[in-house]
């Protein structure tokens, strides 16, 4: 290995994440000529959308100086645990001496029928319907929301993680509010069929309801069901 010195780039779960990896010197800083994206489904994260790297723009991120006594080592489990396909190197940026190292990872959305040849907006909602259906932690003990909020508190002005983490959050509130609607029609309905003496569903089942109040709950919730989602 070269007598420079050795950085490494993270802009995902290395801001964060870094067990066994030695280093001596932190900075935060940006990386120019790319820019964070969310094109990399993990199958260590149980199948989660992660950060990936595209050409262009600048993207704000962590640079890791390794000790020269494990820089090695350390790069050797590094690329066991990026994609090592996708590596790059730079050398001698802006503030810093030697060489820096960084994975972009790439993009495997074409790989997966939800997301496949999907952009802007609607592959966003589909990248928070995946990471909604996945309740699992990855190894920096973080779900897939989690993960997304993480990178967003630590680089809140980059405007692609603003519309994927928008999205988890957009699906969050409707859920949150479809909820408390249909509680509260529940409790309307329990209060009209208690006046008019009638039955009501119970959790032990069906108490005498009229086919009437049937048709009318059934109508009142596919028109709530229809406006909220």
């Amino acid at each position: 290995m070269s007598s420079k010195d050795i950085w490494v780039f993270g802009y995902g779960s290395l801001i964060w994440y870094r067990p066994n990896l030695k280093t001596i010197e932190e900075k935060i800083g940006y990386l120019p000529g790319w820019h964070r994206d969310w094109t990399w489904i993990s199958t260590s994260r149980h199948g989660a959308p992660t950060c990936s790297l595209k050409p262009g723009g600048k993207v704000k991120g962590v640079f890791l100086k390794l000790d020269p006594t494990t820089q090695n080592s350390d790069l050797t489990t590094l690329r066991k645990r990026e994609l090592s396909s996708s590596e790059e190197i730079v050398e001698d940026l802006s503030g810093l001496s030697g060489k820096v190292y960084f994975w972009k990872m790439g993009d495997n959305l074409s790989e997966h029928n939800d997301t496949k040849g999907l952009k802007g907006a609607e592959l966003y909602k589909a990248l928070a319907r995946r990471a909604r259906s996945i309740s699992n932690a990855g190894p920096d003990g973080k779900t897939p929301e989690e993960y997304a909020f993480a990178v967003h508190e630590f680089d809140p002005d980059d405007e692609l993680t603003k519309n994927y983490v928008n999205e988890p959050r957009n699906l969050s509130e409707k859920f949150f509010t479809l909820s408390w609607l249909i509680l509260f029609s529940s409790l309307q309905a329990r209060r009209i069929c208690q006046k008019m003496q009638v039955g009501f569903f119970l959790p032990n089942g069906l108490l005498k309801l009229k086919p009437l109040l049937v048709i009318q709950a059934h109508w009142s919730y596919e028109r709530l069901r229809i406006a909220v989602v």
